[in-house]
């Protein structure tokens, strides 16, 4: 999908512009996404990369996040599953929002990756 595919529907979004100089296509909107330097991990948050396997022989990546701290005891979970309409986005986008819940609440968060869909 084009630039030019979006600013045709510009007139039904009611004044939306696209304004980010140099994306031209989608998979250019998905790149700049996708690059993200790697962000320092916390002392009190545990990361963990899961891969979940789908029926049609792929997978699904998912990332847990817990209390550095174990305990026994009972902890709420959060599920978080990033935005970008099924079209961009990644896990890393939430990272700060799983890692802040955890560390505020105590429990365990887990960040869902899914597959884009294809335009």
């Amino acid at each position: 999908m084009k630039i030019a595919d979006f600013e045709k529907m510009l007139p039904v979004l009611n004044g939306f512009q696209i304004v980010t100089p140099g994306v031209t296509t989608l998979e250019t909107l998905r790149a700049m996404g996708a690059y993200r330097p790697p962000t320092p991990l916390w002392q009190e948050v545990n990361e963990k990369d899961i891969q979940i396997p789908m029926r049609d022989g792929t997978s699904i990546r998912v990332r847990s996040y817990s209390p550095s701290q174990h305990t026994t005891a009972g902890k709420p979970l959060a599920v978080f599953a990033f935005g970008g309409g099924y079209v961009m986005g990644s896990l890393e986008s939430e990272e700060a929002n799983c890692r802040s819940w955890v560390k505020t609440f105590g429990g365990v968060a887990i960040s869902i990756g899914y597959r884009y869909v294809v335009c």
